[in-house]
């Protein structure tokens, strides 16, 4: 009798564990996130004015506040993470991150590992050199030293477009402004974005030698697999287009700079709100 009565117990208690358990993951979290109910973002160290930490070392930026908004429709919170989008992206597809919060270009090769948001931008990739620099054409960086930060869309861009130069990686843009500056990089390339906040930082210093247009337009990475959260994602950054929140916080970091027009083509609700505002033009 008594082995009948710790049996049943047993079974009572196994069937409890295995109903809250279940019950409470199908309850709390329907997309597989890492941590249920939170998007865990990585974020790039300096991505200015998408993504940049402020002076407490907090991100902040037009990303952040527009992941906060989406974040909060969906229904669920946001954690970000401070990262290298080099180091950051093997985390989203590991599974350790849910997303990568930066302006990524939406490459093939990185369409093999993650998945993209609806593209939001499209940008150029800068070489910048000193001040004083006779370069001018992509020939002129010939068997020059020219810096690209890991794993940024830019690596892409100088193996493609600089084959002829000597191509130095570093773990951060702050790292190859300064190697830049002090004299071990003859180049460094961002993308323009990136380029306005440099030159904010180091005024008179530096200058674009060579600025070629990105063919590849730009979104935020996701892990493969989260196809419901990508779909609601989705959703809701369209949603934020239409009711006009995404062209205030671009108003707000990039004043007085046009919404690349070939996006349009993702945002239509967009292009007739530029044509109605004249502080886009």
């Amino acid at each position: 009798m008594r082995r009948r009565f710790r049996t049943a117990f047993a079974a009572a208690a196994l069937l409890t564990v295995s109903a809250c358990g279940g019950g409470g993951s199908a309850s709390t979290d329907p997309y597989d996130l890492a941590v249920p109910g939170t998007i865990t973002a990585g974020v790039p160290q300096g991505d200015a004015p998408f993504v940049s930490p402020d002076a407490s070392g907090k991100p902040a930026g037009m990303l952040i506040d527009l992941n906060d908004i989406i974040a909060k429709r969906m229904g669920l919170k946001i954690t970000y993470k401070l990262s290298t989008v080099g180091a950051g992206l093997p985390l989203v597809t590991a599974g350790q991150y849910d997303m990568m919060i930066a302006d990524l270009t939406m490459s093939e090769e990185r369409k093999r590992n993650v998945a993209f948001t609806t593209p939001f931008y499209v940008d150029a990739n800068d070489v910048l050199v000193r001040s004083d620099s006779p370069v001018k054409t992509v020939a002129d960086l010939n068997g020059k030293r020219v810096g690209v930060g890991i794993g940024s869309a830019q690596a892409d861009f100088a193996a493609k477009t600089l084959p002829q130069a000597s191509v130095v990686s570093v773990q951060t843009n702050a790292t190859g402004i300064d190697q830049l500056l002090n004299g071990n990089l003859d180049g460094f390339v961002v993308s323009s974005v990136q380029a306005i906040t440099v030159f904010g930082q180091h005024p008179g210093r530096l200058k674009v030698g060579v600025s070629v247009q990105n063919p590849l337009p730009e979104a935020m990475a996701v892990r493969k697999g989260l196809d419901r959260f990508l779909a609601d994602y989705d959703k809701q950054l369209a949603a934020v287009v239409d009711d006009g929140t995404f062209l205030k916080l671009y108003h707000q970091y990039f004043p007085g700079q046009e919404y690349p027009s070939s996006l349009f083509q993702y945002w239509p609700s967009l292009q007739a709100q530029v044509l109605k505002d004249p502080a886009a033009k």
